[in-house]
């Protein structure tokens, strides 16, 4: 640690650049499954053998893709606006001397698209849950979300799509 404070404070701007690496690659993979949801994917329903064991219908189907569709819409451009704001934060910081006020309003941004991202995907899920019956909620929220969960994803521990 004494090392990289004193590559820090000499300014050596791979250091910088390898300690921020470090930061982020930390944060990602703190991103775990918490047992939320929405971990199964925001398409979760499209998966055969998960429909045939909610027993979805054909209707509850149309209505789920709908509703995945006007996600994705709005998802897009705020993915992109997020992705950008990210990049403007590490641009800002790899500055010789950066400009702490112009960083700290940036990461506001970025956080707060972070905020707008998460509450989008709450309301899809919720909206999803009102398509499903009573019976349906209730078998999905008891499927594992752990180890070897198909629907989880590739990231979750599972065995992905």
């Amino acid at each position: 640690m004494k090392l990289a404070c004193r590559f820090w404070a000499q300014g050596r701007g791979i250091c910088r650049g390898a300690i921020l690496l470090l930061l982020l690659l930390a944060l990602a993979a703190g991103r775990q499954a918490d047992g939320q949801p929405w971990e199964r994917g925001a398409d979760w329903w499209r998966d055969p053998r998960l429909a045939s064991e909610l027993r979805l219908d054909a209707d509850q189907q149309a209505r789920l893709q709908s509703r995945h569709q006007a996600l994705t819409e709005e998802l897009i451009p705020l993915r992109d606006r997020l992705l950008g704001a990210k990049m403007e934060v590490r641009a800002l910081m790899s500055h010789a001397r950066p400009d702490r006020s112009r960083i700290a309003a940036k990461q506001q941004e970025v956080l707060a698209l972070r905020g707008r991202l998460q509450e989008l995907l709450i309301a899809y899920w919720q909206d999803c849950q009102d398509i499903l019956t009573p019976e349906q909620r209730r078998k999905l929220a008891n499927l594992p979300s752990g180890r070897g969960c198909p629907w989880c994803g590739p990231d979750r521990g599972g065995r992905g799509r």
